[in-house]
């Protein structure tokens, strides 16, 4: 059958589907060397072709404003909302569908396979504004370094060109001082820190890091403790950042750590230090009874909540039989930070359009139907939706109402916030609370050490 013999608009994509998976049925065991080798080089090529036809696609749904006809900001929110595909890798092939609009040779070796989505991606991240112009008039000679050289070696390749091509321009990225941190989710809900500090940064980071370690190690020597080196001087870190954010009088204008637990995980945390046998809790942020995370959506082991309850604050949020928080209003044009809590715990710290992957430094708390009509801030009329969402949907409600459901519950929850609530679990025997509490923060401290 031939390509696009079919009267489906889409048959030709559905044949080359079909032939696809007609290779799998081939047992790599049946080729010889050669043919593995002419197999693979095959596929790699495939697969370059195949990414420069989905860019120019996602490209072409662009322009012609395909996501806003289905009820989405951009193209790859669209996507997203009828696959499970990461909406960033689609931003990034529109990334490059855009660049190469003004590189069309490149383009075209991209379409016929003679170089792949890295090959392209490396130059687009060398091109700039102040010599974007040169990169067009040298466009043959930068391709036929894409096609012949080795891929480590086109850093120096494009570094030699970068440097004819703007003899005064900025210095070479690796002679460039750039200041960084990053911190890296690595699952489980720890992440890693990393960075790069100037000597006067790593000067004031480290003085302020032994100052602080010095108070740590002498505390635990009066307490008869121990710890490594490196705990301790993260232990000291942390104080350091935690004076910085507190106001003069010592209080702090937001929550560092702000956790939602349910009654139920706290209870059965708290039993379970007592007895280990006990069973724990599962822990799933979509049931109120079984919620243990961090604001943001984060799941957290419940010992580090037990942790967090040893110093923290509480109020208690109570959920209806559908899951959601009860309902509180205020005459407040903005939301406090409260409510602000209450939203973000709904959508466990997502934005509220359930394909949109912003990250939760982006998130507003917005109102479905505009303040200005309904004077109406409250549960029911908040959302929490990141910056582009919320400015994508200005004051036209049926853009952007993303409340989606939540499962079924009957039991309360409760969560730490920044405000002191006297309404915390409720305890029948004062004495062996007491009791379990302190036997409770001994473990906990054993367990924070490690």
């Amino acid at each position: 059958m031939e390509f696009g013999a079919t009267s489906h608009p889409n048959g030709d994509l559905r044949a080359v589907e079909a032939e696809v998976d007609a290779c799998f049925e081939t047992p790599l065991s049946c080729l010889d060397h050669d043919a593995k080798t002419e197999r693979l080089i095959t596929l790699n090529r495939l697969s370059a072709k195949v990414d420069a036809l989905k860019a120019a696609a996602i490209d072409d749904a662009r322009q012609s404003g395909l996501a806003a006809t289905n009820g989405q900001r951009n193209t790859a929110n669209h996507l997203a909302s009828v696959t499970n595909v990461d909406p960033a890798d689609i931003r990034f092939s529109e990334l490059i569908a855009v660049w190469l609009r003004d590189f069309p040779s490149i383009a075209n070796a991209y379409r016929n396979g003679e170089i792949t989505t890295a090959h392209v991606d490396k130059l687009r991240l060398l091109d700039e504004p102040r010599f974007h112009h040169v990169m067009q008039r040298d466009e043959e000679v930068l391709l036929d370094a894409l096609r012949h050289c080795h891929f480590r070696d086109l850093d120096t390749v494009f570094n030699e060109w970068l440097l004819g091509a703007d003899p005064d321009g900025v210095l070479p990225k690796e002679d460039t001082p750039k200041t960084f941190l990053t911190i890296t989710p690595v699952g489980g809900g720890f992440s890693k820190l990393s960075g790069l500090l100037d000597p006067l940064q790593t000067q004031a980071l480290k003085n302020s890091i032994d100052a602080e370690t010095k108070k740590l190690r002498k505390c635990e020597v009066e307490n008869k403790t121990r710890r490594t080196v490196g705990n301790r001087r993260l232990s000291a870190l942390l104080r350091v950042l935690a004076r910085g954010a507190a106001r003069k009088n010592g209080s702090f204008p937001i929550p560092l750590v702000n956790v939602s637990v349910s009654q139920r995980v706290a209870e059965n945390t708290v039993a379970r230090l007592v007895d280990p046998t006990i069973e724990p809790v599962p822990i799933n942020a979509h049931d109120p009874d079984g919620r243990c995370h961090l604001i943001d959506g984060t799941p957290i082991h419940p010992m580090y909540a037990l942790a967090a309850m040893a110093i923290g604050q509480f109020r208690r949020t109570v959920y209806d039989a559908e899951g959601k928080p009860v309902e509180t209003s205020s005459l407040s044009r903005t939301f406090p930070n409260w409510l602000r809590d209450l939203l973000a715990i709904q959508t466990n710290g997502h934005c509220s359009n359930p394909v949109c992957d912003a990250p939760f430094h982006w998130l507003h708390a917005d109102h479905i139907d505009p303040y200005s009509v309904s004077q109406d801030t409250s549960l029911a009329n908040g959302q929490m939706l990141c910056e582009a969402e919320n400015l994508w949907k200005g004051d036209d409600p049926s853009r952007a109402n993303f409340n989606r459901p939540m499962p079924e519950a009957v039991r309360p929850s409760a969560s730490l916030a920044s405000e002191r609530d006297d309404d915390v679990l409720d305890r029948e025997d004062p004495a062996e609370v007491l009791e379990m509490n302190q036997l409770a923060r001994e473990r906990v401290r054993k367990f924070a050490e490690g």
